[in-house]
């Protein structure tokens, strides 16, 4: 007799205590300091990526983005803008990745083209009395000297 109730009991405990856990799933509640201070980073390593000579204005535009995003304030625009920096990182990790890279071809396009240009004053020197000479006995093969 003594197990009819104490079975009732341990069904009634573990009804209960499944009624009782209800899963409550937290929304994070986006931090408007902790996304500021991100903005900051970025802002930090996009400015220091500009100083090295590489193209960030497509970056500096999602910034501003970004930036009017939070000072909205509003929930949405404060998710907005934690998916904008999240986009925005990495790009900006990319770009340190790629960096020096593309300032090695950044030099290597200036100083071929400098190159290219200080060539033109010896290349005319060296090629325009030879290009000269073969145009003026082209021009003039067929004439005949007269007595």
């Amino acid at each position: 007799m003594l197990k009819k109730p104490l079975t009732i009991a341990i069904v009634l405990l573990l009804l209960m205590t499944q009624a009782l856990s209800i899963h409550v799933y937290a929304i994070d509640e986006i931090d408007k300091e902790s996304l500021w201070n991100k903005y900051l980073d970025l802002y930090r390593r996009t400015a220091v990526l500009a100083k090295r000579g590489i193209n960030v204005s497509s970056i500096v535009v999602e910034l501003r983005t970004v930036l009017e995003l939070i000072e909205k304030g509003d929930n949405d625009s404060l998710v907005k803008a934690s998916n904008l920096l999240e986009s925005i990182e990495e790009k900006v990790t990319k770009l340190e990745g790629e960096a020096d890279n593309i300032v090695l071809m950044e030099n290597l396009r200036k100083y071929s083209i400098v190159a290219a240009i200080l060539s033109i004053p010896l290349l005319f020197y060296l090629l325009f009395p030879r290009l000269y000479l073969a145009i003026w006995f082209r021009a003039r093969k067929r004439w005949t000297v007269e007595k």
